[in-house]
């Protein structure tokens, strides 16, 4: 594409079909009435303000295929209050912004960036998505300096280090979400004083040290989430569980894989309202009993941690499947586990395993202790095959085998080209290293989630993916794919959460045959004819984001 140079005094039509030129828009996915004599409020991704000729409020390109250097001159848009390029190939810069008076939202995500160099100067931002890029090193100070900045996303990159002390001059931020990166070090202080935050996303990094005292001041969280920074070698978060007592807006709380120790606090979330929908504190080192002050709260998740006493609680506990399966509804009792930790069904029981100590195992420890060999009916050992913990137990799946699929989903969807497919198809790396894959943790080589959000995967995903027998996540929001074929999804037992949000997703036909489902998000698609009748089939359901197209 011709580099032109800048020209100052241009007309917003002027700007706009140099930004088409420049940016490939004969290649465009869409590009209805663009470099045409149409209105430029009718070109396809432009809106205008109400009420007349011109006037560009908001551009939305997103996953539309566009190339090269975005133009300056977008900036000189005098009423551009909107900006949203992600999923696309270009090579943004921020030189120019300062001319963007009215600019509160810019979504540049999946473009593969990997410089911030000049967004100190953006004067209005309020909203602003940076996820799935090529940034890496400290996270620059000058995003803290954006004076009116309220939503800030960073997930899906290689930023390292601490999070900076800067962060406590965002005093506007609703919604700060730094997942899946590599930040180190503790959780600074100066985070309390972000009092308006709803939003606090920080899980998958490498964060030590324990909670920040005065995180209680946080009262206007709606969801936070510090989960997975335990990895290998690392603890995670350390140190006893905060009351959090203040809470009353919480709906989602999520501290899991993490380190965290010592008995539960008797008010822990005391003031949540009626909105609260969970708090998963799985996979740490809290010990003791349950409080039965917090039998209220529902939906607690304890499993793999060292609770030795579930009685009191579980006596108040007035929950359907307490009430069918009795005290295994809450957790399985020492000397035994299921994959859940827990009885969810007549068929997912707490099975007998000598080596549980505590309430709510989810897998017999001295399996994956020793070696993942198991064996079959027969006896003979298959090296590397996954004994999944629930009953009755599926028949293993191998390494081999759950390698050969991934291997498809990565010829089905254009790897090659994906934003970021680091480790894929290396011989010399494990799968469970391969970007945006995550195992199954002490149980060996088994996928357990597929996390590819805006990663620029075009194709349909192969049905195999429901033959991994661990799997429990698939992300593949915001990708241009072809669609997605739900044949098979009832193999997928343990199956949880999907999100296709902005996929381009025509149909649901066949999902209804989801066993576990839970989680949906199926927003931004090209779903016509209104709510699917598919989705009333899905007993599991308890969240389903819909939007008709």
């Amino acid at each position: 594409m011709p580099d032109l140079p800048p020209v100052a005094g241009l007309s917003e039509e002027t700007i706009l079909r140099r930004f088409y030129e420049v940016c490939g828009g004969p290649r465009w996915t869409r590009s209805d009435g663009w470099n045409t004599s149409s209105d430029i409020c009718d070109w396809f991704g432009v809106r205008c303000s109400p009420g007349g000729r011109g006037g560009v409020v908001s551009i939305m390109l997103s996953s539309n295929n566009l190339i090269g250097s975005p133009p300056e001159e977008l900036f000189q848009l005098p009423n551009l209050e909107s900006l949203v390029l992600d999923s696309n190939k270009i090579l943004f810069a921020f030189k120019g912004i300062s001319h963007a008076q009215n600019l509160m939202a810019l979504d540049v995500s999946s473009t593969g960036m990997y410089s911030v160099n000049g967004i100190g100067d953006a004067p209005s931002l309020k909203m602003l998505n940076l996820a799935s890029n090529a940034l890496e090193g400290v996270i620059p100070n000058e995003l803290f300096e954006l004076e009116s900045l309220e939503q800030l996303t960073l997930d899906f990159n290689s930023f390292s280090g601490p999070l900076p002390l800067e962060v406590i001059k965002s005093e506007h931020l609703e919604l700060l979400s730094i997942a899946s990166n590599q930040l180190t070090g503790s959780l600074p202080a100066s985070v309390v004083g972000l009092t308006s935050l709803f939003t606090l996303r920080l899980q998958n990094n490498i964060l030590t040290g324990s909670l920040p005292q005065g995180l209680d001041l946080l009262t206007n969280l709606n969801f936070l989430d510090l989960s997975h920074q335990k990895k290998r070698g690392t603890p995670g978060l350390e140190g006893p569980l905060p009351d959090l007592s203040k809470f009353g807006r919480l709906r989602r709380i999520d501290l899991s894989s993490n380190s965290l120790s010592g008995s539960i606090p008797f008010n822990f979330l005391e003031g949540v309202s009626s909105i609260f929908e969970y708090a998963d504190l799985s996979s740490n080192e809290l010990t003791g009993e349950i409080p039965s002050d917090i039998s209220s709260l529902e939906n607690l998740y304890l499993q793999d941690n060292k609770i030795s006493d579930i009685d009191r609680y579980c006596t108040l506990v007035t929950s359907n499947e307490v009430q069918k399966y009795g005290c295994d509804a809450v957790l399985c009792p020492p000397r035994s586990y299921a994959d859940k930790g827990r009885q969810t069904s007549d068929y997912e029981l707490c099975v007998p395993c000598e080596w549980s100590l505590f309430y709510g195992a989810t897998e017999c420890s001295e399996l994956s202790a020793t070696s993942n060999t198991i064996k079959d009916e027969g006896g003979n050992g298959n090296s590397g095959d996954i004994a999944p913990a629930n009953t009755p137990i599926a028949a293993p799946t191998s390494v081999e085998a759950e390698r050969y699929i991934l291997e498809k989903l990565f010829q089905g969807t254009d790897g090659y080209r994906w934003n970021d497919n680091s480790d894929w198809l290396s011989t010399d790396v494990k799968f469970c290293d391969w970007k945006g894959i995550i195992c199954l943790e002490g149980s060996g080589e088994t996928v357990k989630a597929i996390s590819l959000g805006a990663n620029n995967l075009n194709g349909v995903p192969p049905r195999e993916i429901f033959d991994l027998p661990n799997l429990e996540s698939i992300s593949l929001y915001s990708n241009p794919l072809g669609g997605f074929d739900f044949f098979g999804i009832e193999k997928a037992v343990r199956l949880k959460e999907l999100y296709l949000d902005q996929t381009g997703l025509k149909s649901v036909d066949g999902i209804g045959m989801a066993p576990s489902l839970t989680t949906l998000n199926l927003r931004f698609n090209s779903i016509q004819g209104g709510f699917p009748p598919d989705l009333l089939e899905i007993r599991s359901l308890k969240v389903s984001i819909f939007i008709p197209g």
